[in-house]
Order: C-alpha cells, then sequence, then structure tokens
C-alpha cells in the first residue's frame, strides 16, 4: 500500500470528526461516532505519547485497531493492541504532499 500522507506534507484534521473534547482534558466530553475502518486518524501513540497518523483498520467494542501505511517499519496495533477512543485526537480530512528533498 501506499503511504497517504508524503514526507514533508500538510494534512487537515477534523477534531470534532468523533467527539466533542473540554480542551486539556483527555476524554470526550460527547462522542457521537467511532471511526469507520480505512479513515485516516490523528491519535497519541500509547507507548511515547506523541502524536502520530494511522489508518483504522478495524474498531472493536474495546477500541480502535491502527496500522500504518509502511506495513514494514510501522509501530501500530500488531505491537501494542487496540487503542482507546480517548487516544483518537481526529480524523485527517485532507492531505497535500509536499516538495520533498
Amino acid at each position: 500500500m501506499e503511504p497517504y500522507i508524503l514526507s514533508q506534507g500538510v494534512v487537515l484534521i477534523n477534531k470534532l470528526a468523533y467527539g466533542l473534547r473540554i480542551p486539556g482534558f483527555q476524554r470526550y466530553l460527547f462522542q457521537w461516532r467511532q471511526p469507520e475502518p480505512e479513515e485516516i486518524l490523528l491519535l497519541k501513540d500509547p507507548l511515547t505519547g506523541e502524536l502520530t497518523i494511522k489508518r483504522c483498520i478495524r474498531r472493536t467494542p474495546l477500541g480502535v485497531f491502527v496500522q500504518g501505511d509502511n506495513h514494514t517499519f510501522s509501530v501500530d496495533s500488531r505491537l501494542y493492541g487496540s487503542i482507546s477512543m480517548e487516544q483518537v485526537w481526529g480524523k485527517v480530512i485532507l492531505s497535500i504532499p509536499g516538495r520533498g528533498k
């Protein structure tokens, strides 16, 4: 699979796609939907705590399974299992490719 977001690209995130958060808190105040398979998500990596972008591949009652488009080198749900909705920060709605190096 070709990466959806190329190096040095710009992305537009819809932070209200799945619910409303109170600024500074991790929990949703209101949640109106969950990610669908194949949606591209902005999430907080459970291992590093950094924001990262991954593709939703499956959802369960307990969380969402995500996978990077670069399967060989990606650290994702194959390593850390499902992630909770509190770790999902938004949905990528637009990707503008960078000029490269």
